[in-house]
């Protein structure tokens, strides 16, 4: 099910014009390189506490979890996300996400507890997407090191989708369907390192609803399809 019609109301009014397309209509799969849901592929054992996470690409990527991370339901408009506590739970891969190191492309539905630096995915200093620090602090995409990286206007709290895409002469990012930000860069990517989510430089404290990493940079009609 495409991500408009799952998560954000405020995007769905916005992006009434797609509602033609068919509402299970399926995502480009070609080099998806993981893709997690909170709604399917969740184990659980009691207090909800998540035992397995299932990746629900072609790679059928096995994760390992540390901590506890919990399921919890109707969280964001009547759809389960999965809690990290902000100092022990994550999941991670025995082996690098990406094949190619030039394209790279990410969609990630989460939204933060609190005002605390946190990771919603990371790949040992090569890529990922974080918050920093403070009531205004910067979202933020970065490739090979976090000082090339891109900011996304956001607030804590807010049920956003975001994206990030890097195709070997920049990166840019959007939040929902607003292109927010962009940075040439033309360094291909240090790829072959595990795969971390809710944790990097710092532990998650919030939700992730939906996770997808691309080994690709998709075209524009590509991210509408994902949308």
């Amino acid at each position: 099910m495409r991500l408009i019609h799952r998560f954000s109301k405020a995007i769905q009014v916005f992006f009434c014009i797609v509602t033609a397309y068919p509402l299970f209509a399926q995502i480009p799969t070609t080099n998806l390189s993981l893709w997690l849901r909170a709604d399917a592929g969740v184990t659980t054992t009691a207090g909800n506490s998540v035992s397995v996470w299932a990746d629900q690409s072609p790679n059928a990527t096995a994760l390992s979890r540390f901590g506890t991370p919990v399921l919890i339901p109707n969280t964001i408009n009547g759809m389960p996300v999965v809690r990290f506590n902000g100092f022990d739970s994550y999941f991670t891969t025995s082996n690098a996400q990406l094949t190619s190191p030039t394209r790279l492309t990410f969609f990630a539905v989460c939204r933060f507890a609190n005002t605390n630096a946190a990771d919603v995915f990371y790949s040992a200093s090569s890529y990922g997407f974080r918050k920093e620090a403070g009531v205004n602090a910067a979202f933020r995409f970065y490739i090979n090191n976090t000082i090339n990286s891109i900011t996304y206007p956001s607030t804590i709290s807010s049920n956003n989708i975001y994206v990030g895409r890097y195709d070997l002469t920049s990166i840019t990012g959007q939040v929902n369907s607003t292109l927010t930000s962009n940075l040439a860069y033309s360094t291909a990517i240090n790829f072959n390192a595990p795969f971390y989510i809710g944790v990097g430089f710092n532990y998650l404290n919030g939700d992730i609803a939906e996770l997808l990493i691309y080994n690709d940079a998709l075209s524009p009609t590509q991210i509408n399809q994902v949308y």
